[in-house]
């Protein structure tokens, strides 16, 4: 990340609000079923719409990226696999869809 996003990113975690979500989703097995899937994508949309909203600059392609924005990603990306269950990132993804769908 470049220096710009690298602030704001911890700008962001200094002061995010928990959600009551958070628990849920940290401790969300790896063979959650779809229906516990969907449900606790549902429930978080909403907290990562505003975090979004919140942190706009974030969202942003990373033009100053020493690497460049494409390796940004990439490395978010890896971190994601190597953090997060299959389930987690199954949730993560179902955000991403109800949140691109409006």
């Amino acid at each position: 990340m470049g220096p710009e996003h690298v602030g704001a990113y911890a700008e962001m975690l200094r002061t995010a609000p928990s959600d009551p979500t958070d628990d849920v989703f940290d401790s969300l097995p790896a063979d959650a079923d779809d229906g516990v899937r969907q449900d606790l994508a549902e429930r978080m949309a909403p907290h990562v719409r505003r975090m979004r909203a919140a942190h706009p600059d974030l969202m942003a392609p990373d033009t100053t990226a020493p690497r460049g924005p494409r390796f940004v990603t990439e490395t978010a990306v890896a971190a994601i696999q190597e953090l997060y269950n299959p389930a987690q990132r199954d949730v993560i993804r179902r955000i991403s869809a109800l949140l691109e769908g409006g």
